[in-house]
């Protein structure tokens, strides 16, 4: 992002990590810059006994020393994590957090009309004249959260509001009961909409992928789906339309954030196991 080096640039290229650091710091002293670390709770140990924050590792801790390193070397420099999960010290301080929530109505249903008229689903942004108390509906069915909606958006188009609620509420109703209060259940119930538009054969192979984290280069992803590398390729590309994985440079599909999670914790028997 910050490097005259771009895409080239690469750790592997010098003698060491604080060689590496050096050209980092330069441009950092050159901008101001937000540097986020997103899904942080991915690395983060187990929690604490009763809830209590985790303890760091030893990975943890030198992630956090580079981002020391990192706002050292220019004041104007600020690091945001995102995380599921409290942080650890030096970094969880709770002071310095931000909670973030479900969307306001009027937001998750802009949203979704934004999302569907940017992929041309539809000709443009709903009518709230005629569609917004069925969008209320909708929108507070998954808890107006807001990766759900941009999920189900797909599922809106295809089959109309009133029926997506319907799925969406025996969806949600099934996953409260296996699930009581889980707080993800509203985004697990959109990732099961997206996997219901492929094709039942396909959904079994796709369990193997609750071992990825972040995403995979499609020849690891058929090898690990124990079929040949061109199949692997219509099964990633299957994922992508349906709107659980984007295509990457080099044959890299990265998959979204919540499908190994799902397909680990959330999978309902009746559909894909």
């Amino acid at each position: 992002q910050l490097l005259a080096d771009g895409p080239t640039w690469s750790v592997a290229l010098f003698p060491d990590l604080d060689s590496a650091r050096q050209p980092v710091e330069r441009a950092l002293r050159e901008y101001s810059s937000i540097v986020v670390l997103d899904n942080f709770e991915a690395v983060l140990p187990p929690p604490g006994p009763d809830g209590a924050p985790p303890q760091s590792s030893l990975h943890v801790a030198g992630i956090f020393d580079l981002c020391n390193r990192l706002l050292e070397a220019e004041a104007a420099t600020r690091i945001l994590f995102t995380s599921r999960e409290a942080l650890p010290e030096p970094f969880g301080d709770v002071f310095n957090e931000v909670a973030l929530g479900s969307l306001g109505e009027a937001d998750a249903i802009q949203l979704v009309s934004h999302v569907l008229a940017r992929n041309r689903i539809i000709a443009g942004p709903l009518d709230p004249g005629e569609t917004e108390p069925a969008m209320r509906e909708l929108v507070n069915v998954v808890g107006r959260h807001a990766r759900a909606l941009v999920l189900i958006a797909p599922e809106i188009a295809r089959r109309g509001v009133s029926a997506t609620i319907e799925n969406l509420t025996t969806i949600m109703a099934d996953l409260d009961r296996r699930r009581p209060g889980d707080r993800e259940n509203s985004l697990y119930a959109s990732v099961e909409l997206s996997l219901r538009r492929i094709p039942a054969d396909v959904r079994e192979q796709l369990k193997a992928l609750a071992a990825f984290q972040g995403g995979a280069q499609v020849s690891v992803m058929a090898h690990v789906l124990e079929v040949d590398v061109e199949t692997g390729y219509r099964i990633a590309q299957t994922l992508v339309e349906v709107g659980l994985a984007d295509l990457g440079e080099h044959l890299y599909f990265r998959l979204d954030p919540a499908l190994p999670y799902y397909l680990r914790d959330g999978m309902p028997p009746t559909d894909l196991r």
